[in-house]
């Protein structure tokens, strides 16, 4: 199993380092701008102290004076918040980067932890969690479901997620009362909504069937229902680690 090791915190130090100076040159340019704004001001004064009596500044002057000072002040703020910015997108790297140290980064998969939330009639497994790799924002794993089985009735809470069949033929009930249908075969995609009801079902009588599912957040949410379907499967006992001879 690859990890990420900690001959990387030379490079994590650099770019702290290079962010520090980021920040530096950040504060020099704000004080440039205030020093120029504060020169300008300084010569418009004494400009205006020794103008001619007799012949002063006209209006149009002065305000294209003060409108090309206001132009060059906003263009130094821009520049500022800018090279602000990419120094905390740095920081943010290196800091998201050290988190990946000592975790893994490749998952084998016999190496798959089924120590995960479940639904009777289905064995799922995780690969890809904030346990094992830091994943913060996706959960991967893999579900397998007996020949002639189903899952009992569940859904996902606030979880989008995204079924990927690999081997065998997947038979998807889903509603208030799982009354609508759908099959689906090796290569297909299955999207399922957040907080409604399904069931799988694998509709092979001697293939299991292997899929690989993606949840749109590191929790592993499975709340199972308590629903009767409105039209029974047929002949669809449930199959799983706990009852492995089937089961109502």
């Amino acid at each position: 199993m690859s990890t990420v090791s900690s001959t990387g915190s030379n490079a994590f130090l650099d770019k702290l380092t290079g962010s520090s100076s980021a920040a530096k040159a950040v504060s020099d340019g704000a004080t440039t701008a205030k020093e120029a704004s504060e020169r300008f001001l300084k010569l418009l004064v004494t400009q205006l102290q020794n103008q001619d009596p007799m012949n002063p500044v006209d209006n149009a002057q002065m305000t294209s004076q003060m409108a090309q000072i206001s132009t060059v002040s906003g263009i130094e703020k821009l520049n500022t918040t800018v090279a602000g910015l990419n120094s905390q997108f740095v920081q943010m790297q290196a800091l998201q980067g050290a988190s990946l140290v000592g975790r893994d980064v490749i998952v084998p998969g016999n190496q798959l932890d089924p120590n995960t939330a479940q639904t009777p009639g289905m064995d799922r497994k995780a690969a890809i969690n904030f346990a094992r790799v830091g994943a913060q924002k996706l959960w991967a794993g893999t579900v397998s479901i007996k020949p002639d089985a189903k899952t009992g009735a569940h859904h996902h809470g606030h979880l989008e997620s995204i079924i990927y069949v690999v081997k065998g033929k997947a038979r998807m009930r889903w509603g208030e009362h799982l009354q609508f249908t759908a099959e689906a075969g090796p290569g297909d995609f299955i999207y399922v909504p957040p907080f409604v009801p399904h069931q799988e079902i694998n509709a092979s009588r001697d293939e299991v069937l292997e899929c690989v599912l993606v949840r749109s957040d590191g929790e592993a949410v499975a709340v199972n229902l308590d629903i009767e379907p409105a039209e029974p499967p047929e002949n669809v006992a449930w199959v799983d680690p706990t009852h492995p001879t089937g089961g109502v």
